[in-house]
């Protein structure tokens, strides 16, 4: 008979953490795997972030294969 072991897993801050780290990826426009285009600009995005923050966008870009790079126009 085994012995089990139970544990947990803490990490202090998280949600601070993980902002900075989103802020971060953000600023340096790193692992961007959107574009959002409106009138004559255009915005490398992160589908997560979208996804989780809109339920038009989750709807939209949960559509499309993960190994593309979609380009969404807004008006």
């Amino acid at each position: 008979m085994g012995t089990e072991s139970e544990y947990i897993l803490r990490w202090n801050d998280y949600s601070n953490n993980f902002f900075s780290c989103a802020e971060e990826l953000y600023l340096r426009e790193s692992l961007t795997d959107v574009t959002l285009c409106v009138e004559d600009q255009h915005f490398d995005a992160h589908r997560f972030i979208l996804c989780v923050s809109s339920p038009f966008f989750r709807d939209l870009l949960t559509k499309v294969p993960r190994d593309r790079h979609p380009v969404v126009f807004l008006r």
